[in-house]
């Protein structure tokens, strides 16, 4: 029998639920990486003329911000300094979790569309759905972890957005009589890409089911339950 591809095994339910989590799993690794900071505050300090604007940024793995500031009488710009502030491990982990559920899917697609065609491959398709379906479970996990780590991490920088921009020590102000007026970068990119992270958790979580019942021994059990409620009758 000659070898078969087939081709319709992507608009069925796994393999389209494969294209439903590639195209998740991209939005949520390029919205956290491609996520940045900068933010400014002016530091006005009573009994002088100028006002002190700080700017602050950081950009993906954020393991770093890089603190500049400049006076407004001569727009003269001071030497920046770097805070080390390691958020990496979260963004870093969410990122390379979708780039491997992306690769993940394509392959299974590919599986879906060379295997399951061919009947002289049955033996090897059923250990390949095994296989699919502890990968499939694991990654639900996994997409969870990778969804709450970046969460926590995203809301202690935006915390620690507030702590820097209120230290005096750090920015070298020692004048008691001093106000901020501090512009936030919002978060909004940032809390989109966790959202994509818990869909991704979602569907994955859905997809393990239409794993499950292509088994060999759901399948075997489907049928020892339909002959006993048909011997039953």
């Amino acid at each position: 029998m000659a070898f078969q591809i087939h081709w319709k095994a992507p608009l069925q339910a796994k393999g389209f639920l494969r294209i439903i989590e590639i195209v998740l799993a991209i939005l949520a690794f390029s919205l956290t990486a491609g996520f940045s900071i900068e933010n400014m505050f002016t530091c006005n300090v009573l009994d002088q003329d100028n006002n002190t604007t700080y700017t602050l940024k950081s950009s993906y793995p954020y393991e770093e911000y890089d603190l500049s500031s400049s006076v407004d009488d001569d727009n003269q710009q001071k030497d920046g300094i770097n805070i080390n502030k390691h958020y990496s491990s979260g963004a870093e982990f969410f990122v390379a979790w979708g780039v491997l559920s992306m690769i993940y899917c394509l392959v299974a697609i590919l599986v879906y569309m060379l295997i399951t065609a061919n009947e002289e491959l049955a033996r090897v398709n059923n250990i390949l759905i095994l296989i699919d379906l502890v990968l499939t479970i694991l990654w639900t996990v996994m997409w969870f972890i990778a969804s709450v780590v970046w969460a926590a991490k995203s809301n202690e920088m935006q915390d620690d957005l507030e702590k820097i921009a209120t230290c005096r020590n750090l920015l070298g102000i020692l004048a008691d009589d001093t106000t901020y007026n501090a512009d936030y970068q919002t978060f909004v990119q940032a809390n989109i890409s966790i959202v994509f992270g818990f869909l991704n958790c979602f569907v994955w979580g859905c997809h393990v089911w239409w794993v499950l019942i292509d088994t060999a021994f759901y399948q075997k059990w489907r049928e020892r339950r339909s002959g006993g409620s048909s011997e039953g009758l």
